[in-house]
């Protein structure tokens, strides 16, 4: 309102009417958290018999995977520096992945700035599906990045 005046509305309502209206909403929050919980006994099933994606770690990939594992578990911080190529993302996003089975964690944020960088991570999760990981994810792009017409 542009001025401070206060309206007040007031409604009546029957108990029996409130009464449906809750017992309406309770039973559909009760379908959903079922349905979550569902979903949730899927996905950590399969992460549980995930195993890493590839035929072997390269250099330096299990002490950071074991490393980012152990930080999500004390719920600390880590910070790695290494050079590209070695296998940084898979070496972050498993063990995440994995934690998350485990109920460390309820959600992965992997941020990047870097268009080649986002692709590798969501290529990181597709091969992790190509081992029968359910997992849901989800990628925001920026608007200039996909608008067809740039300024």
């Amino acid at each position: 309102m542009e001025n401070e005046d206060v309206k007040i509305f007031v409604k009546n309502f029957y108990i029996e009417e409130l009464e449906e209206y809750f017992l309406g909403i309770i039973d559909k929050y009760h379908k959903w958290a079922y349905l979550w919980e569902q979903w949730v006994d899927l996905r950590n099933l399969s992460i549980r018999s995930l195993n890493f994606p590839f035929d072997s770690y390269r250099k330096g990939q299990r002490e950071l995977a074991v490393s980012v594992y152990q930080t999500i578990r004390e719920e600390k911080s880590i910070f790695v520096q290494a050079p590209t190529g070695i296998g940084k993302t898979i070496s972050t996003i498993f063990p995440t992945v994995k934690a998350m089975g485990e109920g460390h964690i309820s959600k992965i944020f992997y941020l990047t700035a870097k268009t080649i960088t986002r692709q590798v991570a969501e290529e990181a999760i597709n091969k992790m599906r190509d081992c029968h990981l359910s997992f849901k994810s989800i990628t925001l792009t920026a608007k200039d990045k996909i608008c067809r017409k740039r300024p």
